[in-house]
This record gives C-alpha cells, sequence and structure tokens, in this order.
C-alpha cells in the first residue's frame, strides 16, 4: 500500500523535494510521528492528564530524534551545495 500517490510522488521528483536516502525518509517519519504525538498531547491535556505527560516523554524524546536527523539531512545537502 503507498502512502502518497505515483503523480504526486513524480511532482516531487520532479522539483528536487522527494527524500532520496534513507536518513531523509527516517526524519519525514520521526517529524510526523512527532506531530501525531503532539496533537495527541495537546487533546488529551484536559481530560487526561496523565496520558498527555506520558505523551510529553514521547514528544520530547522524538523531537530530539527529528532535530539529529534533520541537522543530518541539512549538513549533508549544504555540503553537497557548497562543493
Amino acid at each position: 500500500m503507498r502512502l502518497i500517490s505515483l503523480d504526486a510522488e513524480g511532482k516531487l521528483r520532479e522539483k528536487g523535494l522527494w527524500p532520496e536516502s534513507w536518513t531523509a525518509r527516517a526524519a519525514i517519519y520521526v517529524l510526523a510521528l512527532d506531530v501525531i504525538a503532539f496533537a495527541g498531547q495537546i487533546l488529551t491535556r484536559g481530560p487526561f492528564p496523565t496520558v498527555g505527560q506520558r505523551l510529553g516523554g514521547w514528544v520530547s524524546f522524538l523531537s530530539g530524534r527529528a532535530i539529529i536527523l534533520l541537522a543530518s539531512v541539512g549538513f549533508r545537502w549544504l555540503r553537497a551545495q557548497m562543493l
């Protein structure tokens, strides 16, 4: 099962926005999970405070991993542009 249509993938490839490396794909997946966990934390903060606190730990963990992966991808992109 595809998460994105072939047409959308083709358009992203034409513009050079399609992630080619596993690091870039992992960064996108981790960032998506981070956004989902953050939304869950915001939504459960009022009715279920303990669930919101537990999700806060996951949000911190995923945010840290996303920052590391995105910094790595950004550094590699910058190095390729400079050379």
